[in-house]
């Protein structure tokens, strides 16, 4: 058994972390390890980012079909476009840069588009052309843009390179999923977790569930204890963390606070 309780030492300070059932909380859960600041990063440089339609490839004529006006704060991201008439090619084209030196190239893992905003099955899709790779890499070529695979992303080689995709046919697009380069480790729709606490006789289950949206509700967690999401689907990232002000808080030597 446990020779006692976790704790930390913070400024000086000792922290326990021993679960109180009497001060029972609903959590809610959107990661299973911390998010670096880079990866926030990666994010946030697609705010402001433009998807643009047309019925010329080339783009000559076009309608602006969203504007990313919100910096991402997940990897899975829905919008929803008013426009009611049918296109069969979408641009995508990063923002401009906040200041003279910045670089903002696009970073895509997924872009998907969708003819209903019920349907998860997504139209049929290609990258036809854009801004090469960087470094010239073929594993962030334009294709890895619409693969359905969350880990891999395109990274274009120049500031502002945008990326066009061919819907195959004239489509009306009611609905876009739009994935950042990320790390995989937000909670993922259709994956199964299982969340424990730390407690006097090890490590407890709060139960098994399947994501049914980008965040797991757990009721009844014992407060001020130390937690752990196990992804029993994919992946072998993990960190445990704490759960304040309706927070979770992630421990390596700092706090790492996610919004």
């Amino acid at each position: 058994s446990p020779a006692g309780c976790p704790f930390m030492v913070v400024d000086g300070n000792v922290r326990y972390f021993e679960p109180d059932m009497s001060k029972a909380v609903t959590a809610h859960i959107r990661r299973k390890y911390p998010l670096r600041q880079y990866l926030y990063g990666y994010m946030a440089t697609m705010t402001g980012a433009e998807i643009e339609v047309s019925n010329d490839r080339y783009f000559r004529t076009s309608e602006l079909l969203c504007c990313l006006t919100d910096t991402p704060r997940t990897n899975l991201n829905y919008y929803y476009p008013k426009i009611s008439r049918p296109y069969r090619y979408v641009r995508f084209t990063p923002p401009p840069p906040a200041y003279p030196t910045a670089d903002c190239r696009a970073e895509i893992a997924e872009l998907a588009f969708f003819d209903s905003v019920d349907s998860e099955e997504h139209l049929p899709s290609k990258a036809i052309y854009g801004g090469g790779p960087v470094d010239e890499n073929p594993a962030h070529d334009i294709d890895k843009a619409c693969d359905d695979d969350w880990l891999t992303f395109y990274y274009s080689s120049g500031p502002r390179d945008s990326i066009v995709f061919d819907l195959q046919r004239a489509s009306t697009i009611k609905k876009i999923l739009f994935v950042p380069r990320n790390d995989d480790n937000f909670v993922r729709v259709g994956d199964k977790y299982e969340l424990f606490y730390f407690s006097a006789d090890g490590w407890k289950s709060l139960g098994v569930k399947v994501a049914e949206e980008p965040k797991l509700i757990y009721n009844n967690v014992p407060s001020h204890a130390l937690y752990w999401l196990r992804d029993l689907t994919r992946g072998n990232e993990e960190q445990v963390f704490t759960y304040y002000d309706n927070k979770q808080i992630f421990t390596e030597g700092y706090w790492n606070l996610l919004f």
